[in-house]
């Protein structure tokens, strides 16, 4: 009798996670852990909801589902830009988020700082800057196809936390994680991915766009995870930006870019 195959996402959801290790450096409660499926064991990020901390600005014990509505949105959209997560009923530190982890993931220099000069074509600059030595330096990523996709995920869900150290390469392709200060009704647009700014949208931007807010009309993908004010702002983002035909600038009256940056 052969074993039933599950999908990835039953596997993270329902199979017995145990904890291996921690992640440092996060403000929250991020701890790497194992889950094992008919004798299949995949590593994930499990982030319980207990172990989140309060925000003045978002809602308490709501970034767990903010993640996982940005993969739903992602996923049902045509994104392969964010790793499989999910919301997991239990865990060895309660309800919370999983999400798949990717070996061999390498920061590859999609976003960096370095000294102002010389100029690299191949990025574009975000932001000028003093070093510690008192230099001159810059802050710019790549201008890169893969990531100009992440960049309007996260027009879409007013990301007001997208640093350098959460987009990384593997598998040949452009991922981006950490998706819980997500979806607020609120301009809250801080990231290192202004260096489109001002330009029009291209022809497979539009497409894209128009697919997500396809997608956003389906509200039921968000049941449990989001309020219905918070999916009617990101309708309302959408539609506005393909009305303006162009990546938006920052608000100069509001903090524009995380930081640390990385």
């Amino acid at each position: 009798m052969t074993s039933q195959v599950i999908s990835l996402d039953e596997s993270l959801t329902l199979g017995e996670l145990q904890i291996v290790g921690r992640l440092v450096d996060a403000s929250n409660a991020t701890l790497l852990a194992e889950v094992g499926t008919n004798g299949e064991v995949v590593k994930c990020i499990y982030k319980p909801i207990a172990g989140e901390r309060p925000l003045w600005d978002f809602p308490n014990s709501s970034l767990a589902r903010r993640e996982v509505a940005t993969y739903q949105l992602a996923r049902a959209s045509g994104f392969r830009c964010v790793p499989t997560t999910v919301m997991r009923a239990d865990g060895p530190l309660g309800p919370g988020m999983a999400q798949l982890w990717l070996d061999d993931a390498d920061y590859e220099h999609l976003v960096r700082v370095r000294e102002a000069d010389p100029v690299d074509d191949r990025y574009l600059q975000v932001l000028h800057a003093r070093g510690s030595n008192g230099e001159d330096v810059v802050v710019e990523h790549l201008d890169d196809a893969r990531l100009r996709e992440v960049a309007l995920l996260d027009l879409i869900t007013n990301n007001a936390d997208r640093k350098g150290g959460h987009l990384f390469v593997a598998a040949e392709r452009v991922w981006a994680v950490d998706h819980g200060l997500t979806w607020h009704q609120e301009p809250k647009q801080r990231t290192v991915l202004w260096g489109w700014a001002g330009e029009a949208f291209n022809d497979s931007d539009h497409a894209l766009l128009a697919k997500m807010l396809e997608t956003l009309e389906d509200e039921s993908i968000f049941d449990n995870l989001l309020e219905r004010d918070e999916i009617q702002a990101a309708k309302t983002r959408a539609r506005e930006l393909l009305g303006s035909g162009h990546f938006p600038r920052p608000l100069s009256s509001e903090p524009n870019i995380p930081w640390p940056v990385f």
